[in-house]
């Protein structure tokens, strides 16, 4: 039992450490963030926005949000972003309201004062993110369409100068080469507009801008945190829970002869994949990696320790059972026998009396006879 519980213990401290890292990059990433819970304001305190007629909506993604009309937008300071452009990440919550419109909708968009400089304007009338160089050309990554209505996540990763990327509820939708960026000393940063053309239509949520470039990994978990309901800062991953188990106790008995299943059902918070391992008294049944485990009573009278750790990559967790294995000649009583068994327990008592009584009285017989046959 001890040695796999200090197993277990190491591996979970391998795992939680593990996971305690990329939540802890996310938040040491973030130079500003945005939960528009009620203002603009940002959260870390140093990049406040500035609301241009945008609405208070109190049903946003998490919390409140903010409301588009097709006429507002809103202002964050663009000097938040380093001077070169090297890498930078923003992320966000949409619900957009346009359907059936052909222009552009612009979630986020930085500009500098010639207005030949953008940096993420998503056109929908093409189903692509737009992102233009200092010379004004243009590349396009394509098919950021959600394949379903309402809220849908959008982050947007520009690494080493050139290379974009965009996640769609967390998963990588296209990425592209393009032209180095430059960062002009003047210019606007903001939501839902390109600066007075371009409005949005709809709600903005939880925006999010990272000095970094998130990684593929960071991305997703970026997006199951949030769906999770978190806001910055976000927290380690959820383990596992058992939703049910049999045997539903925590013991366990069995004939010799006999086979016990031994089961779990597990349900883990952000739909992770669960790994299963069992053990008998601390030793790992090689292949035992299903939900569900035989135990033979074969394996000799005596008490066991049945185990089964499951992982979601991130979390370890175990359920243990006490287990019995006795004769195949024990034998056991229910409630209804106990009459039968009093009524037998009386019947041998009686006839041990009586035998004892007939021992006694040939005995006495025998003596008589003997005493009337001696001369």
């Amino acid at each position: 039992m001890m040695k796999k519980l200090l197993m277990t213990i190491i591996m979970a401290v391998m795992l939680i450490t593990s996971v305690s890292a990329a939540a802890q990059d996310l938040n040491d990433k973030i130079i500003a963030h945005y939960s528009f819970d009620g203002d603009v304001d940002d959260t870390l305190n140093v990049f406040d926005g500035k609301n241009d007629g945008a609405n208070y909506n109190s049903s946003g993604f998490i919390n409140g949000a903010y409301t588009f009309d097709g006429t507002n937008q809103i202002y964050i300071p663009h000097e938040m972003l380093n001077s070169s452009f090297e890498k930078f990440s923003f992320s966000m919550w949409v619900n957009d309201d346009e359907a059936g419109i052909t222009t552009s909708r612009v979630y986020m968009r930085y500009r500098n004062s010639a207005g030949i400089f953008d940096i993420g304007t998503i056109n929908l009338a093409s189903n692509s993110l737009e992102t233009r160089t200092n010379d004004g050309n243009s590349t396009y990554l394509n098919a950021i369409t959600p394949t379903h209505s309402g809220w849908f996540h959008v982050t947007y990763v520009v690494e080493n100068n050139v290379s974009h990327s965009i996640y769609l509820d967390g998963v990588l939708a296209d990425n592209a080469s393009i032209g180095v960026l430059t960062q002009y000393a003047q210019g606007l940063f903001m939501i839902g507009s390109s600066g007075n053309v371009s409005y949005f239509n709809g709600s903005i949520d939880e925006v999010i801008v990272y000095g970094d470039a998130l990684t593929s990994d960071e991305a997703l978990l970026l997006y199951e945190r949030q769906v999770l309901g978190e806001s910055y800062p976000f927290t380690d991953s959820y383990p596992p829970v058992v939703q049910s188990k049999i045997p539903d106790s925590a013991s366990a008995s069995l004939r010799f002869s006999d086979e016990e299943t031994f089961s779990v059902t597990i349900s883990d918070p952000e739909n992770d994949s669960i790994t299963y391992q069992w053990y008998v008294d601390d030793v790992e049944q090689v292949g035992e990696t299903a939900s569900s485990f035989v135990f033979s009573g074969l394996v000799g009278i005596g008490t066991y320790d049945v185990s089964v750790t499951f992982t979601d990559g991130f979390n370890l967790v175990s359920n243990d059972w006490s287990t019995s294995v006795t004769s195949n000649y024990e034998k056991t009583y229910d409630s209804e026998d106990v009459g039968l068994i009093a009524v037998d327990g009386f019947a041998k008592i009686f006839l041990v009396f009586v035998s004892l009584a007939t021992l006694i009285g040939l005995f006495l017989l025998g003596n008589y006879i003997i005493t009337k046959v001696k001369p």
